[in-house]
């Protein structure tokens, strides 16, 4: 019941003030978490359209976009964009964007490999958005 009021009142301020970023960002971020990813994606567009240099947005519209086989070569895009931009203060290190993590993973230990569950987000809507990627690509 909470998550339906949520709903309506983001609804309500995307209606009332149009131009509100951070209303298609919450309400996509929240449709996103509930499962409907295509529900979402519009959201995450407008937000987009209406502040490309906001990297949280753009990295939220990425990983919609990588688990989406025709569309994963533009989320990865997107990605490597909301991290040029910078998407989260480096001076805290509370949370850390994936990408992040896989740009500083370090060597595997000798005869060993990394685990996969921390880079999981992004290795398995990449291999699955591979063929239709390296189709794209020739």
């Amino acid at each position: 019941a909470r998550l339906a009021e949520a709903e309506h009142y983001y609804r309500t301020a995307i209606g009332l003030a149009p131009d509100l970023t951070a209303a298609y960002y919450q309400l996509g971020s929240m449709l996103r978490s509930q499962g409907p990813l295509q529900e979402a994606l519009p959201l995450f567009e407008a937000a987009a359209a209406l502040d490309p240099l906001d990297a949280a947005v753009l990295s939220s519209l990425a990983y919609i976009l990588i688990a989406t086989p025709t569309h994963a070569a533009r989320g990865l895009r997107l990605l490597a964009r909301s991290l040029h931009i910078g998407v989260w203060d480096a001076s805290s290190r509370l949370w850390q964007h994936p990408a992040e993590l896989l740009a500083a993973v370090p060597r595997p230990p000798p005869g060993g490999l990394h685990k996969r569950q921390p880079f999981e987000c992004l290795l398995s809507p990449l291999e699955t958005s591979a063929p239709a990627m390296a189709a794209e690509a020739s």
